[in-house]
Order: structure tokens, then C-alpha cells, then sequence
């Protein structure tokens, strides 16, 4: 069968179990008996929708209560437990980063620290070779001492 016969016939299907059915003479009257029944029961107080509605038709409306399966309570710990497990894993990979970029930072300090010791080594060793070449001579007290680049602990 080819597509097309196949929609055609369907549409056919469709067409006369869908046709339109002629409610009858008393249609009205009936809808507006029960309308008038409908607010009477509730000015009563009782709800229009259970009384107006067979039993019957109220049992298919509501949905069946289902039981959970006996391993519904196992999946879910499994689950809160794969969550925490994630959760924690997450907390670990950002402490690690974290201290990745502390590392990298006291390399960072640990070299502008060394850079600027060398700068004062530099100086202090040029500063020792002109004191090596000139003696200095101070005066500390009524008699004199000298003091040499050797005598100076911070050389």
C-alpha cells in the first residue's frame, strides 16, 4: 500500500468515527437541568463536581496510586552518595588549583627577592673592594682607632 492510500484511508477512518452526532431534541433541557442542579447543590455547600459526576467516571478520572519498587530507596542513597562523591572530588580540584597558584606565586616572590639581593650583593661587594683599596680611619673615642673593611661585619 503506498503512502498516499495509506492517508487516504485513514482520513476515511477518521471521517466516520468522528462523524457528527445529533444530541436530540431535549439536549437544551438537559444541559440547563443540570446546570440549575449544579448551583443548587452548591449553595447546599456540596461540590458540584462529585455529585454531578457518576462514580464510575470519577474511578477512571484519578490517577492509580503506584507502589515504588523496592530498590527506589537503595537508588536514591546511591545517587545522594554519587552527588557527595562529586562534590567532594570538586572541593579537592579546587583546592588543588588553588595551591597550584600559591606555589606559583611564592616562586614569584622567591625571585624578586633574590633579584634584589643580588642588587645589594653587588653594591656591598663593590663597596669592599674600594675599601680594600682605601683604608678607612675613623675616630670612636679620645684615642684613635682604625677600622678596616675587615673589622666591618656586614662584609
Amino acid at each position: 500500500m503506498s503512502p498516499r492510500k495509506s492517508t487516504r484511508a485513514l482520513e476515511r477512518t477518521l471521517r466516520e468515527a468522528l462523524q457528527p452526532v445529533n444530541p436530540g431534541a431535549d439536549f437544551y433541557d438537559r444541559v440547563m437541568a443540570r446546570l440549575e442542579a449544579t448551583a443548587a447543590e452548591r449553595d447546599e455547600g456540596v461540590d458540584p463536581l462529585e455529585s454531578a459526576l457518576p462514580l464510575a467516571v470519577l474511578a477512571t478520572q484519578r490517577p492509580a496510586r503506584r507502589d515504588l519498587p523496592r530498590w527506589a530507596p537503595v537508588a536514591l542513597v546511591a545517587c545522594v552518595l554519587a552527588g557527595a562523591g562529586v562534590l567532594s572530588w570538586y572541593h579537592e580540584v579546587l583546592a588543588h588549583q588553588r595551591a597550584i597558584v600559591a606555589r606559583e606565586q611564592l616562586l614569584q616572590a622567591l625571585r624578586v627577592a633574590s633579584a634584589s639581593l643580588d642588587t645589594v650583593r653587588g653594591a656591598l661587594t663593590s663597596q669592599s673592594t674600594q675599601c680594600a683599596d682605601h683604608s678607612v680611619t675613623h675616630a670612636l673615642t679620645s684615642s684613635t682607632r682604625r677600622i678596616s673593611c675587615d673589622s666591618n661585619p656586614l662584609l
